[in-house]
């Protein structure tokens, strides 16, 4: 619950914007964090909803343990990806 809640609702941030905040760019923007004449380092990928797909990950990888039914995890695994496209 703790992944959906964070992919689905990470996106209702993105009006709260923080002015030269280094952590904040880290947690949820993508930008700058440091400009010289030579390099600019930017954050590419934010944490937030890079920690939720991580741990959601985790938790899907107790359907591949070798005592479930791979049919079973075929059709689970369809359903989920063909309710995610209707989401999106």
């Amino acid at each position: 619950m703790f992944s959906c809640v964070l992919i689905f609702g990470h996106n209702l941030l993105d009006n709260i914007h923080y002015e030269n905040s280094i952590l904040w760019t880290f947690l949820h923007e993508r930008g700058p964090i440091l400009t010289t004449p030579d390099h600019d380092f930017r954050v590419g990928y934010a944490l937030i909803p890079w920690v939720a797909v991580m741990s959601l990950g985790y938790w899907f990888g107790s359907f591949y343990d070798k005592t479930y039914d791979p049919m079973k995890r075929k059709k689970l695994f369809n359903i989920i990806g063909i309710a995610a496209l209707l989401l999106f």
